[in-house]
Protein backbone atom coordinates (compact mmCIF):
# COMPACT_ATOMS: atom_id res chain seq x y z
CA UNK A 1 0.00 0.00 0.00
CA UNK A 2 1.30 3.47 -0.91
CA UNK A 3 1.67 6.07 1.62
CA UNK A 4 -0.83 9.23 1.88
CA UNK A 5 1.96 11.40 2.86
CA UNK A 6 3.51 14.41 0.37
CA UNK A 7 7.37 14.06 0.29
CA UNK A 8 8.81 17.11 1.32
CA UNK A 9 10.26 19.30 -1.12
CA UNK A 10 14.33 19.89 -0.57
CA UNK A 11 15.21 23.76 -0.28
CA UNK A 12 17.06 23.64 -3.23
CA UNK A 13 15.08 22.34 -5.59
CA UNK A 14 12.55 25.18 -4.41
CA UNK A 15 15.28 28.10 -5.36
CA UNK A 16 15.68 25.94 -8.76
CA UNK A 17 12.21 26.32 -9.93
CA UNK A 18 11.85 30.08 -8.07
CA UNK A 19 15.24 30.92 -10.23
CA UNK A 20 13.61 29.64 -13.56
CA UNK A 21 10.02 31.31 -12.85
CA UNK A 22 12.21 34.74 -12.25
CA UNK A 23 14.26 33.73 -15.26
CA UNK A 24 11.17 33.82 -17.30
CA UNK A 25 9.60 36.86 -15.60
CA UNK A 26 12.42 38.52 -16.74
CA UNK A 27 12.25 37.46 -20.49
CA UNK A 28 8.58 38.30 -21.12
CA UNK A 29 9.39 41.56 -19.43
CA UNK A 30 11.77 42.26 -22.00
CA UNK A 31 9.90 40.98 -25.07
CA UNK A 32 7.16 43.30 -23.73
CA UNK A 33 9.72 46.30 -23.89
CA UNK A 34 10.91 45.16 -26.92
CA UNK A 35 7.41 44.77 -28.45
CA UNK A 36 6.52 48.67 -27.08
CA UNK A 37 9.53 49.98 -28.49
CA UNK A 38 8.76 48.81 -31.77
CA UNK A 39 5.41 49.73 -31.74
CA UNK A 40 6.31 53.44 -30.10
CA UNK A 41 5.99 56.25 -32.67
CA UNK A 42 9.02 57.46 -33.97
CA UNK A 43 10.48 60.75 -32.32
CA UNK A 44 10.78 63.84 -33.81
CA UNK A 45 14.02 65.10 -35.64
CA UNK A 46 14.62 68.83 -35.56
CA UNK A 47 15.91 69.58 -39.46
CA UNK A 48 18.19 72.90 -40.09
CA UNK A 49 19.34 73.87 -42.79
CA UNK A 50 18.63 73.20 -46.23
CA UNK A 51 16.31 69.85 -45.60
CA UNK A 52 14.20 72.15 -43.29
CA UNK A 53 11.16 73.14 -44.48
CA UNK A 54 11.32 76.41 -43.68
CA UNK A 55 15.39 76.89 -44.06
CA UNK A 56 15.73 77.33 -40.50
CA UNK A 57 19.33 77.29 -38.89
CA UNK A 58 20.42 76.00 -35.59
CA UNK A 59 19.74 78.05 -32.28
CA UNK A 60 22.72 80.27 -31.52
CA UNK A 61 23.43 78.68 -28.38
CA UNK A 62 24.66 74.95 -30.04
CA UNK A 63 28.13 74.66 -29.23
CA UNK A 64 29.56 72.93 -32.43
CA UNK A 65 32.36 70.54 -32.36
CA UNK A 66 35.70 72.37 -32.57
CA UNK A 67 38.12 71.60 -35.04
CA UNK A 68 40.91 68.28 -34.58
CA UNK A 69 43.89 69.85 -32.35
CA UNK A 70 47.22 69.37 -33.63
CA UNK A 71 49.00 65.65 -33.73
CA UNK A 72 52.61 66.74 -34.21
CA UNK A 73 53.05 64.59 -37.41
CA UNK A 74 54.00 65.66 -40.70
CA UNK A 75 51.63 66.56 -43.42
CA UNK A 76 51.04 63.53 -45.81
CA UNK A 77 53.09 64.38 -49.26
CA UNK A 78 51.19 66.13 -51.87
CA UNK A 79 49.80 64.63 -54.79
CA UNK A 80 53.25 64.06 -57.45
CA UNK A 81 55.31 64.26 -54.56
CA UNK A 82 57.76 61.58 -54.36
CA UNK A 83 57.88 59.76 -50.80
CA UNK A 84 61.56 58.63 -49.95
CA UNK A 85 60.47 57.98 -45.95
CA UNK A 86 61.40 53.86 -45.39
CA UNK A 87 58.45 51.53 -45.34
CA UNK A 88 58.28 49.44 -42.02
Amino acid sequence: MASTSKRQQTMAKRNREQAVREKRELKLAKKHAAAAARNAPPEEIELYGPLSENGASPPADTDLPEAPAETGLPAPPAEGDIDDRPRN
